[in-house]
C-alpha cells in the first residue's frame, strides 16, 4: 500500500512539474538553478569541491586588501595568479569569508549569472517572447541550450572559473547597448577586460558602428579601472604589479605560438591540422603572419556580415553572438572557453524553423560537436579522441558559419 502510493504521489508531483514547465517559462529558470544547486552538494559528497581556480582569485584579493606582491609563481606553482591587478579587487569581497565558505557563495553566485545570461540572451533576440511566444517553446529552448552548453558550465562550476562571468557581462553590455545606455555598456564591457581582455574584440564592432560615445566611456573606465589598485598598493607598488601582469602574459603567449599544440581549438590551429599545413615547420615570425592573414580575412567577412544587416531591427545580437562565439576560435584558452557559443546557439535554436534544411544540418552538428564531448559520458580515452581532434572548434566554426548564412538570408 505504502509503495503505490509513494508512486501515486511521484506520479502527481511529476504531472505538476510538467505542467507548470509548460505553462510558465519562469519555472525553467528556477528548474535549473536548483539542478546546479543540487550539483554542489554532488560535489561535496564526492570531496571534489576545490574549485582550485577560483582560489588564485581568492588568495588575490586576500594579498591586495594588505598590499602585498600577488604574482609568485615559484611560490603559488601551477596555480598561480597571472591576471590583472585590477580583478584581484572583484573577488575582494570573498575574501573576507572562509574559504569553503567563500567557495559555496561563489558557486551559487555563478549558477544565478548562468540563468542571467540565458534570460537576457532569449530578451535580446525577441523581446516579446513574454507575449508572442509559448511558455513551453521557450522553456525548452532553455533547456535545450543549458544540455548542449553544459560540458562548459559544468567544469566552470566545478573550477571556479571567470569564463561564464565573463559572457555575461558581454551579454550585459550588449542589452545596455540595445538599450541606448552607452554608459552602463562600456562600465561592464571594460570590467570585463580586466579580468581576460577578450573584450579588445568588441573594438572594431563598434566603430564599424560609429559608437564614438561608447568608445570614448571605454577608454575612459579603462584608466580607472587601470587605477584602483593604487587604492590598495600605493604608487610604487602598483607599478611592479603591473608589470608582473605584463612578464605573465608574455610568458602565456610564449607558451601557445604552437599550432599544433594539445588543447589548442583554434580557427588557425584548425586549419593547421586538417590542411597540408601540419606538416609545414613554421618558425614563430610565420605563424604570427599567418594568424594575421586568417584574422584580417575573418575580419572582411564580419564587416560584410554587417553591412549586409544594417537594416535589420535585432541585426546587432547575431553580430555579439558571432564576436563573442569567435572568441575561443581566436584565442590558445581553455575548452570550457566555448561556453561563450551560448548566444549564437539561442538564436540558431530560436529560428530553426525558419532555417533551411542546408542550414539546420550543420547547425545540428555543431552543437553536437561543442557539447558532446562530456567526459564522465564518453569516457577518458574517447574524451582525449575528441579533444585532440578539436571537435569543439569544428562546432563552434560550424555555428557561426551557420549564423554568417542565417544573416546572408537575413533571417537573424
Amino acid at each position: 500500500m505504502e509503495t503505490t502510493e509513494h508512486k501515486n504521489y511521484l506520479k502527481r508531483s511529476l504531472d505538476w512539474i510538467r505542467t507548470v514547465y509548460k505553462k510558465n517559462w519562469r519555472f525553467s529558470f528556477v528548474l535549473l538553478y536548483a539542478i546546479m544547486s543540487i550539483y554542489v552538494l554532488l560535489e561535496l559528497k564526492n570531496h571534489r569541491f576545490h574549485m582550485s581556480d577560483f582560489h588564485v582569485y581568492y588568495v588575490a584579493a586576500s594579498r591586495i586588501v594588505h598590499g602585498e606582491n600577488l604574482y609568485r609563481p615559484v611560490e603559488d606553482g601551477f596555480y598561480h595568479f597571472k591576471y590583472s591587478p585590477t580583478s584581484a579587487i572583484f573577488f575582494v569581497p570573498f575574501s573576507f569569508l572562509p574559504p569553503v565558505a567563500a567557495q559555496t557563495v561563489y558557486w551559487f553566485f555563478l549558477s544565478f549569472m548562468v540563468c542571467l545570461g540565458l534570460y537576457l540572451s532569449l530578451l535580446m533576440i525577441a523581446p516579446r517572447f513574454k507575449v508572442d511566444d509559448d511558455p513551453g517553446r521557450i522553456s525548452n529552448l532553455i533547456f535545450l541550450t543549458a544540455l548542449i552548453t553544459s560540458v562548459h558550465v559544468s567544469r566552470e562550476l566545478e573550477l571556479g572559473q571567470v569564463n561564464q562571468l565573463l559572457f555575461v557581462l558581454y551579454i550585459i553590455a550588449v542589452y545596455f547597448l540595445s538599450k541606448g545606455k552607452d554608459l552602463l555598456s562600456a562600465l561592464f564591457l571594460t570590467a570585463s577586460l580586466f579580468l581576460k581582455p577578450f573584450a579588445l574584440i568588441f573594438l572594431p564592432w563598434l566603430l564599424l558602428r560609429k559608437k564614438w560615445k561608447l568608445i570614448t566611456f571605454f577608454i575612459l573606465f579603462a584608466v580607472v579601472f587601470a587605477a584602483l589598485p593604487v587604492i590598495f598598493t600605493g604608487g610604487g607598488l602598483v607599478i611592479s604589479q603591473y608589470q608582473g601582469w605584463f612578464q605573465e602574459m608574455g610568458i602565456e603567449l610564449s607558451h601557445k605560438q604552437s599550432l599544433l599544440a594539445h588543447e589548442n581549438h583554434t580557427i588557425c590551429s584548425l586549419i593547421a591540422r586538417y590542411t597540408p599545413l601540419r606538416y609545414t615547420r613554421f618558425v614563430v615570425d610565420q605563424v604570427v603572419l599567418f594568424q594575421g592573414i586568417v584574422v584580417a580575412l575573418a575580419g572582411a567577412g564580419f564587416f560584410y556580415c554587417v553591412r549586409r544587416g544594417k537594416t535589420l531591427d535585432r541585426g546587432f545580437v547575431c553580430e555579439a553572438a558571432a564576436l563573442v562565439g569567435c572568441i575561443p576560435l581566436l584565442t590558445f584558452t581553455s575548452h570550457n572557453a566555448f561556453g561563450f557559443e551560448e548566444l549564437a546557439i539561442i538564436i540558431l535554436l530560436y529560428h530553426f524553423k525558419a532555417a533551411p534544411l542546408f542550414v539546420k544540418i550543420p547547425v545540428v552538428a555543431g552543437m553536437v560537436c561543442t557539447g558532446g564531448n562530456i567526459y564522465d559520458i564518453v569516457g577518458r580515452k574517447l574524451w582525449f579522441v575528441i579533444n585532440n581532434l578539436s571537435v569543439v572548434g569544428i562546432g563552434a566554426v560550424l555555428l557561426i558559419a551557420s549564423l554568417a548564412i542565417m544573416r546572408q538570408r537575413r533571417l537573424c
